[in-house]
């Protein structure tokens, strides 16, 4: 029973740490401001009196008999065992005096930085952080002997367990030759054109209404969480009582937006991780790494996109009435989505636009690595950063340490490490928002309508509802198929600020020639993905989508919607072989009209349907009369044999998408109750979503 009894200590452990998790939010934003060394004080007792806990001396015995238990656990309670020993090492490393005079250096940091960097002043602030980085230096030396590893990653395991610098050294490697690069290409871009910025004043009490209905939207649970305001944006608390703070100035709106995105990113996380662990270390948040996945996701990939701002521009309409009043063109998707994804190199790393941000992290990496391995003295912190600043992006802070070195809340209050995780985030994020469109294609237009459950949905299930069940590097690539890397980061880049297309795909369409011998170009409405074995294409005029897979050699394997499935019977696909299908589905752009475009790819559904129909349900099996290349028009369904009511039943949800909320799309008289009943097409007309035998409306 050594395991039923670690899970007792850990429940105990839980409520204790609900009690520092929510005394350091009250510390950061309600706190007055003569009560921090008071509050210091008794953080650094509570601390202690957790460590002596989670160290108690029973503990090895109790691990040693749940090791012999384990089989017969189940695999969450393997898991949830794994956690609990991989902190228990992590705790005994340290003597108790070592925990208590961090926590009391870090808080008296914090509180010196809030007042001193307002002031510009390093030099006072100079020996708080001295201080913070000489413990942090001698825990690190007694985590990484614990662990066999050097200090510094040591560090990063404590944020990102299994993370090892070496691990991220390939991937900073090639951010670091391709950034530079491109942020000189998009800035000479955009050189040349306009960009129409918002002017303020936009009131403070309208920016935290306006922060809190976006978050509202999301699907933050203010039943379960708040909002306030602090030095520094940050989301803190427990699952059960989620604590987010923004910061606001008059004259940017959008910083305010963005950090909203950002920290409900964080807050979604949290009140979403599985209930019945919440008191075990497998229900905590996988690592850091993956909570700025979602921060990222919500704040890069949601909030400067065109489809979410088209949704929130009403709200800032009605946040700021007289604004849109006076100038009406001010909250306009579009001009928004230029002053969003605006490449600006600048000083400070909240404020910085998605592509620079990925420089502010990387010059933090470098230089806190020095400051633990001691080639790097605090006091020659300035001159360092200004040195790594004018690298990165080409300026100076010297003078200027407000908006330089001290910018940042995580060193004061002792977050060495940390930073490495905004990148790993970065990355993550990117790899995840293109697996969610190539499941949901269409999660673009349903966040332009303020429908996030989809997104929210696919999250939940795939990072959320996980906790610490897998290993980082497992639980990405269980998610997106595919180990993290940087493809999809650039792929994103690239497509979003200098629209390019992936370059398989770009390759594919240029070897294929239409009749004229030009190379094909999609319609402007069909959007591409690609990877190196599969392409997608989704028109989003009329919410058709086709995957092409670029199999192993045995054909193109095709999938309609999500449903329907052909191959091309080719021993090795070919370029034109792909141009064949966009044909077929009406994407290429050949000048022809919406209508048309329409006819023509309901047939082309009505056909992929038929082939899975064929292959799928016995019936057809058995009386092969019909195939789908006979299909010459929808008129041409009157041949079809009537289907049997059992084999709709059975093969019903083969036949819809994946995606499709079947309630909802009856509730909504998008599909009718016809499946078991009436003709061949009527029954058709119920699975496909549209009327058989009627050409759709332009």
């Amino acid at each position: 029973m050594s395991y039923a009894a670690l899970v007792e200590h850990h429940r105990f452990l839980y409520r204790l740490r609900h009690i520092e998790a929510i005394a350091s939010w009250d510390e950061m934003a309600m706190m007055p401001d003569r009560a921090g060394e008071a509050r210091a004080e008794a953080l650094a007792a509570l601390r202690g009196q957790i460590h002596k806990l989670a160290t108690r001396s029973e503990l090895s015995d109790w691990f040693a008999a749940a090791a012999e238990e384990k089989a017969r656990l189940q695999p969450w309670q393997q898991a949830n065992l794994r956690e609990m020993e991989r902190e228990w090492i992590r705790e005994t490393a340290l003597p108790r005096d070592l925990v208590e005079a961090m926590s009391v250096a870090e808080l008296r940091s914090v509180q010196a930085w809030r007042d001193l960097r307002r002031q510009n002043d390093f030099g006072r602030f100079l020996p708080f952080l001295t201080e913070v980085v000489r413990l942090k230096r001698e825990a690190a030396q007694a985590w990484g002997e614990k662990l066999s590893i050097d200090p510094y990653d040591a560090l990063l395991d404590g944020f990102e367990p299994g993370l090892r610098d070496e691990s991220m050294a390939p991937l900073f490697a090639r951010l670091r030759e391709f950034l530079p690069r491109f942020i000189q290409e998009v800035c000479e871009r955009q050189a040349r054109e306009s960009v129409t910025t918002l002017v303020g004043p936009f009131p403070v009490e309208r920016q935290r209404w306006l922060a809190a209905e976006i978050m509202r939207h999301v699907g933050f649970d203010f039943r379960r969480g708040r909002l306030d305001t602090s030095h520094h944006p940050c989301c803190g608390g427990v699952p059960e009582d989620v604590r987010v703070t923004l910061r606001y100035r008059e004259d940017d709106v959008v910083s305010t937006m963005t950090s909203a995105l950002h920290e409900t990113g964080h807050a979604l996380y949290l009140q979403n991780l599985p209930r019945a662990w919440l008191d075990q270390p497998v229900g905590s948040p996988r690592g850091i790494g993956i909570h700025e996945s979602q921060s990222l996701l919500m704040e890069m990939h949601v909030c400067r996109s065109e489809a979410f701002l088209t949704f929130v521009a009403p709200l800032m309409a009605e946040a700021f009435p007289l604004l849109a009043e006076r100038m009406p063109n001010t909250f306009r998707p579009q001009e928004l989505a230029r002053q969003l994804t605006r490449v600006r190199p600048g000083p400070i790393r909240v404020d910085a636009d998605e592509v620079t941000y990925l420089c502010h992290v990387q010059l933090r990496c470098e230089i806190e690595k020095k400051l633990i391995d001691g080639s790097l003295l605090p006091r020659d912190l300035p001159e360092a950063w200004d040195q790594g600043m004018r690298e990165w992006l080409g300026f100076s802070t010297r003078g200027n340490d407000r908006d330089g070195c001290m910018q940042d809340v995580h060193w004061p209050v002792g977050l060495f490490g940390y930073f490495p995780c905004y990148t790993l985030g970065a990355l993550a994020a990117a790899q995840l928002f293109a697996a969610v469109e190539r499941v949901l294609p269409h999660v673009r237009e349903r966040i332009r309508d303020g429908q996030f459950g989809d997104l929210a949905a696919w999250l939940r299930e795939n990072i959320w509802s996980q906790g610490s069940l897998w290993e980082s590097r497992d639980l990405i690539e269980r998610a997106t198929g595919l180990p993290l890397g940087t493809d999809a980061l650039e792929r994103h880049l690239q497509r979003r600020y200098l629209d390019v297309q992936d370059m398989a795909t770009t390759n594919v369409l240029s070897r294929g020639l239409d009749d004229g011998g030009a190379p094909c170009r999609l319609r402007p409405r069909v959007v591409v993905q690609a990877s190196p074995d599969l392409l997608v294409f989704t028109d989003k005029d009329v919410a058709l989508n086709v995957d092409i897979e670029l199999g192993d050699g045995t054909g193109l394997d095709l999938v309609v919607g999500g449903v329907a499935c052909a191959q091309i019977n080719r021993e090795i696909p070919s370029a034109t072989d792909v141009v064949e299908v966009l044909k077929a589905a009406a994407l290429l752009d050949e000048g022809l009209p919406l209508k048309e475009v329409r006819r023509r790819q309901s047939l082309f559904q009505l056909r992929q349907l038929l082939d899975f129909v064929s292959t799928e349900i016995p019936y057809y099996q058995a009386q092969p009369v019909f195939t789908s290349l006979s299909l010459l028009s929808l008129e041409d369904l009157r041949l079809l044999p009537i289907m049997k009511k059992a084999d709709v039943r059975k093969h019903f949800l083969k036949l819809v998408p994946r995606d499709l909320d079947v309630s909802a799309a009856l509730a909504e008289r998008k599909m009718g109750l016809l499946a078991t009943s009436g003709s061949t097409d009527e029954r058709l007309q119920s699975l496909v979503g549209r009327e058989v035998g009627t050409t759709p409306e332009a």
